[in-house]
């Protein structure tokens, strides 16, 4: 789910930033940014949904009187926490290269614009 999302909205975004970087369809780039940046986001929190359930899931299974059962329902709870903290890492690195360019993109939008809008 999360790398589809990834690659659907990163593609329609790296496009919409290419044809706004020539000056081409900038409005559009904004508010691809807006709406796409939104679906990240929900996609982003379902996952996390996923993931809860899917380490709940195991946990349930680390408790169970087998032993064969419980080591794995614990090895996958460890696979699901790494990952949780991949997202997270990976979330941050995100957040703080786009609030890098932020103001300069906002720029680009406001200088883009008609009288009228």
């Amino acid at each position: 789910m999360r790398n589809f999302t990834g690659l659907a909205v990163g593609g329609v975004l790296a496009v919409t930033s290419l044809m706004a970087a020539f000056g081409v369809a900038v409005g559009i780039n904004g508010q691809a940014w807006m709406w796409l940046g939104l679906v990240g986001w929900v996609m982003d929190m379902v996952v996390g949904v996923v993931r809860f359930l899917g380490y709940d899931s195991y946990y349930t299974n680390s408790e169970s009187k087998t032993a064969l059962v419980a080591a794995a329902g614990i090895a996958m709870q460890g696979v699901i926490l790494n990952d949780a903290v991949m997202d997270g890492a990976m979330n941050i690195e995100s957040m703080m290269a786009l609030a890098g360019a932020y103001e300069g993109f906002m720029f680009q939008q406001w200088n883009n614009t008609t009288d009228e809008e």
